[in-house]
């Protein structure tokens, strides 16, 4: 069994997100639960995420929180032939993620093949392309809605009472 740490797909953090509202006190449990949801995603790769932490940064202004895992599999030939089967959708979110622009370099290759080739040999390359995987053929957006909803049946979310006294 190989393993690598990196991040968990789908989760953009907290701050400007649907998850603005999770019990911070609780975090580590957000992290378990959300990790849970994602494996949901990923089981069929034959890979399986342990949770390790959960990241907020001191300041908001250049990141945002992030939970770390640990990714668990034999092999990830299951993910390079999805990829293999995939490639134009793939390698167009590469190209959208990834380019250097105004305002933004890249530290990364937008080359497919540099990607599938150091999956296992770079933390933030295996993260990112799950999270591209479930993006792809679960649809994102269901992915965090997922997310959101384990959260809320697990009194893991805090809503502020609007009214004023």
């Amino acid at each position: 069994m190989k393993t690598i740490e990196s991040f968990l797909p789908v989760f953009d953090g907290t701050y400007g997100t649907i998850f603005e509202d999770i019990d911070f006190d609780q975090k580590d449990e957000v992290g378990r639960q959300l990790t849970n949801v994602i494996n949901e995603y990923i089981c069929e790769l034959g890979i399986t995420a342990t949770y390790q932490d959960f990241i907020s940064p001191r300041f908001y202004n250049f990141a945002n929180d992030s939970i770390d895992v640990k990714y668990s599999y034999d092999s990830l030939d299951v993910l390079k032939q999805w990829i293999a089967d995939n490639i134009d959708d793939v390698q167009h979110e590469l190209n959208s993620r990834y380019t250097s622009c105004d305002g933004f370099i890249s530290h990364h290759s937008t080359d497919l093949y540099d990607w599938i080739d150091n999956m296992e040999d770079d933390k933030h390359k295996l993260g990112a392309m799950l999270d591209i995987y479930v993006g792809i053929q679960y649809d994102r957006n269901d992915a965090v809605m997922d997310m959101y909803y384990k959260l809320s049946d697990n009194g893991l979310l805090i809503y502020e009472d609007d009214e004023t006294v």
